[in-house]
Protein backbone atom coordinates (compact mmCIF):
# COMPACT_ATOMS: atom_id res chain seq x y z
CA UNK A 1 0.00 0.00 0.00
CA UNK A 2 2.58 2.47 0.99
CA UNK A 3 4.83 1.59 -1.99
CA UNK A 4 1.44 2.54 -4.62
CA UNK A 5 0.94 5.87 -2.27
CA UNK A 6 4.22 6.80 -3.52
CA UNK A 7 4.09 5.50 -7.06
CA UNK A 8 0.58 7.60 -7.62
CA UNK A 9 2.39 10.52 -4.93
CA UNK A 10 5.60 10.22 -7.60
CA UNK A 11 3.77 10.15 -11.30
CA UNK A 12 0.83 13.18 -9.77
CA UNK A 13 4.10 15.48 -9.09
CA UNK A 14 5.37 14.45 -12.40
CA UNK A 15 1.82 15.31 -14.30
CA UNK A 16 1.31 18.36 -12.32
CA UNK A 17 4.79 19.98 -12.72
CA UNK A 18 5.81 19.04 -16.69
CA UNK A 19 4.07 20.56 -18.55
CA UNK A 20 2.89 23.79 -16.64
CA UNK A 21 6.60 24.69 -16.04
CA UNK A 22 8.49 27.96 -16.30
CA UNK A 23 12.24 28.88 -16.90
CA UNK A 24 13.09 28.15 -13.31
CA UNK A 25 12.52 24.05 -14.15
CA UNK A 26 14.85 23.75 -16.77
CA UNK A 27 13.63 20.31 -17.24
CA UNK A 28 10.41 20.95 -18.17
CA UNK A 29 9.04 20.55 -22.09
CA UNK A 30 8.07 24.06 -21.60
CA UNK A 31 10.92 25.47 -20.12
CA UNK A 32 12.43 25.78 -23.84
CA UNK A 33 10.08 26.93 -26.21
CA UNK A 34 12.43 25.56 -28.87
CA UNK A 35 11.73 22.03 -27.71
CA UNK A 36 8.06 22.01 -27.01
CA UNK A 37 6.76 22.32 -30.65
CA UNK A 38 9.33 19.81 -31.96
CA UNK A 39 7.72 17.85 -34.59
CA UNK A 40 10.65 16.10 -36.31
CA UNK A 41 11.94 12.61 -35.18
CA UNK A 42 14.07 12.93 -31.89
CA UNK A 43 17.72 12.34 -32.22
CA UNK A 44 17.83 10.02 -29.57
CA UNK A 45 17.51 7.04 -31.85
CA UNK A 46 15.64 4.89 -28.87
CA UNK A 47 13.30 6.91 -28.58
CA UNK A 48 12.15 6.57 -31.82
CA UNK A 49 11.33 3.02 -30.56
CA UNK A 50 9.02 3.15 -27.43
CA UNK A 51 8.69 -0.38 -26.71
CA UNK A 52 12.21 -1.06 -27.04
CA UNK A 53 12.86 1.77 -24.50
CA UNK A 54 10.93 0.30 -22.29
CA UNK A 55 12.24 -2.74 -22.44
CA UNK A 56 16.04 -1.63 -22.33
CA UNK A 57 15.43 0.49 -19.17
CA UNK A 58 14.34 -2.82 -17.21
CA UNK A 59 17.79 -3.58 -17.36
CA UNK A 60 19.08 -0.49 -15.18
CA UNK A 61 17.45 -2.40 -12.59
CA UNK A 62 15.12 0.06 -11.44
CA UNK A 63 11.39 -2.33 -12.27
CA UNK A 64 9.54 -2.31 -15.65
CA UNK A 65 7.78 0.58 -17.25
CA UNK A 66 4.11 0.25 -17.55
CA UNK A 67 2.61 0.36 -20.89
CA UNK A 68 2.38 3.70 -23.19
CA UNK A 69 -0.87 5.22 -22.90
CA UNK A 70 -2.43 8.50 -23.01
CA UNK A 71 -4.03 10.61 -20.51
CA UNK A 72 -5.27 12.73 -22.72
CA UNK A 73 -3.04 15.47 -23.04
CA UNK A 74 0.33 13.27 -23.25
CA UNK A 75 1.79 9.56 -23.70
CA UNK A 76 2.78 8.44 -20.37
CA UNK A 77 4.60 5.60 -19.31
CA UNK A 78 6.18 5.03 -15.44
CA UNK A 79 7.93 2.33 -13.64
CA UNK A 80 7.02 1.75 -9.72
CA UNK A 81 8.84 3.25 -7.29
CA UNK A 82 12.23 0.97 -6.72
CA UNK A 83 13.32 1.11 -2.80
CA UNK A 84 16.29 0.92 -1.71
CA UNK A 85 18.36 1.36 1.38
CA UNK A 86 17.66 1.00 4.84
CA UNK A 87 14.08 2.93 6.10
CA UNK A 88 14.22 6.26 8.09
CA UNK A 89 12.49 6.37 11.18
CA UNK A 90 8.78 6.18 9.63
CA UNK A 91 9.78 2.93 7.46
CA UNK A 92 10.11 4.52 4.22
CA UNK A 93 13.25 4.21 1.95
CA UNK A 94 14.54 6.24 -0.60
CA UNK A 95 13.22 5.29 -3.91
CA UNK A 96 13.64 5.79 -7.54
CA UNK A 97 11.07 6.04 -10.77
CA UNK A 98 11.33 6.65 -14.87
CA UNK A 99 8.74 8.03 -16.25
CA UNK A 100 8.67 8.62 -19.92
CA UNK A 101 6.08 11.56 -21.61
CA UNK A 102 5.88 12.74 -25.09
CA UNK A 103 3.28 14.47 -27.32
CA UNK A 104 3.17 11.95 -29.52
CA UNK A 105 2.08 8.27 -29.86
CA UNK A 106 5.22 6.97 -31.87
CA UNK A 107 8.33 8.33 -29.63
CA UNK A 108 9.34 9.93 -26.66
CA UNK A 109 10.43 12.92 -26.05
CA UNK A 110 11.32 13.24 -22.61
CA UNK A 111 12.80 11.08 -20.00
CA UNK A 112 12.86 11.54 -16.40
CA UNK A 113 14.53 9.72 -13.53
CA UNK A 114 13.53 10.88 -10.19
CA UNK A 115 14.33 9.70 -6.48
CA UNK A 116 13.14 10.87 -3.24
CA UNK A 117 15.16 10.92 -0.60
CA UNK A 118 13.91 9.96 3.31
CA UNK A 119 17.13 9.65 4.59
CA UNK A 120 19.10 12.83 5.17
CA UNK A 121 22.62 11.20 6.65
CA UNK A 122 22.52 8.73 3.63
CA UNK A 123 22.26 10.88 0.72
CA UNK A 124 25.97 10.40 -0.24
CA UNK A 125 24.91 6.88 -0.67
CA UNK A 126 21.25 7.65 -2.46
CA UNK A 127 23.30 9.74 -4.80
CA UNK A 128 25.74 7.19 -5.42
CA UNK A 129 22.95 4.57 -6.48
CA UNK A 130 21.47 7.24 -8.56
CA UNK A 131 24.77 7.89 -10.58
CA UNK A 132 25.45 4.31 -11.12
CA UNK A 133 22.17 4.44 -12.97
CA UNK A 134 22.33 7.34 -14.66
CA UNK A 135 25.82 5.76 -15.98
CA UNK A 136 23.55 2.35 -16.98
CA UNK A 137 21.10 4.72 -19.11
CA UNK A 138 23.42 6.44 -20.96
CA UNK A 139 25.16 3.65 -21.71
CA UNK A 140 21.65 1.87 -23.07
CA UNK A 141 20.84 4.85 -24.73
CA UNK A 142 24.28 4.00 -26.39
CA UNK A 143 24.55 8.39 -25.82
CA UNK A 144 27.76 10.28 -23.60
CA UNK A 145 27.32 11.28 -20.75
CA UNK A 146 28.25 15.19 -20.66
CA UNK A 147 31.07 16.16 -18.34
CA UNK A 148 30.45 16.95 -14.88
CA UNK A 149 27.25 15.09 -14.99
CA UNK A 150 27.87 12.35 -12.86
CA UNK A 151 30.19 15.02 -10.32
CA UNK A 152 27.02 16.73 -9.64
CA UNK A 153 24.74 13.89 -9.18
CA UNK A 154 27.20 12.48 -6.27
CA UNK A 155 27.14 15.90 -4.64
CA UNK A 156 23.24 16.44 -5.15
CA UNK A 157 23.84 19.95 -6.83
CA UNK A 158 21.60 21.23 -10.41
CA UNK A 159 23.42 20.61 -13.40
CA UNK A 160 21.96 21.43 -17.14
CA UNK A 161 23.79 20.34 -20.49
CA UNK A 162 23.09 20.86 -23.97
CA UNK A 163 24.12 18.49 -26.74
CA UNK A 164 23.28 18.24 -30.15
CA UNK A 165 20.65 15.68 -29.74
CA UNK A 166 19.56 16.07 -26.15
CA UNK A 167 19.40 18.60 -22.69
CA UNK A 168 20.17 16.84 -19.77
CA UNK A 169 19.28 18.62 -16.88
CA UNK A 170 19.64 18.07 -13.03
CA UNK A 171 17.58 19.23 -9.88
CA UNK A 172 16.91 19.26 -6.43
CA UNK A 173 13.34 20.00 -5.11
CA UNK A 174 11.33 19.92 -1.72
CA UNK A 175 9.68 16.83 -1.28
CA UNK A 176 5.81 16.09 0.22
CA UNK A 177 4.77 18.74 2.65
CA UNK A 178 4.54 16.05 5.58
CA UNK A 179 7.40 13.61 4.90
CA UNK A 180 11.25 14.84 5.27
CA UNK A 181 12.52 14.09 2.27
CA UNK A 182 13.44 15.74 -1.20
CA UNK A 183 13.03 14.63 -4.97
CA UNK A 184 16.17 14.57 -6.75
CA UNK A 185 15.39 14.64 -10.54
CA UNK A 186 17.51 13.66 -13.89
CA UNK A 187 15.45 14.72 -17.13
CA UNK A 188 16.60 14.22 -20.48
CA UNK A 189 14.90 15.52 -23.63
CA UNK A 190 15.36 14.57 -26.85
CA UNK A 191 15.73 16.80 -30.06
Amino acid sequence: MKTQLLALTGFLVLACSSPQQTESNPGSLAADSSLTKITSTPKINLFTHVDSLRNQLSRVGIGELKPWSSDGKSWLAATDFYEFGPGNADGFRDNLAFFLESGNKQHVRKLQLTMLRYRKGYQSKSQSTFANKTELLFELLKTTLPEGLLRSIRTGRNFRAETPEFVVSTRLDAGPTDADADYYRLTLISK
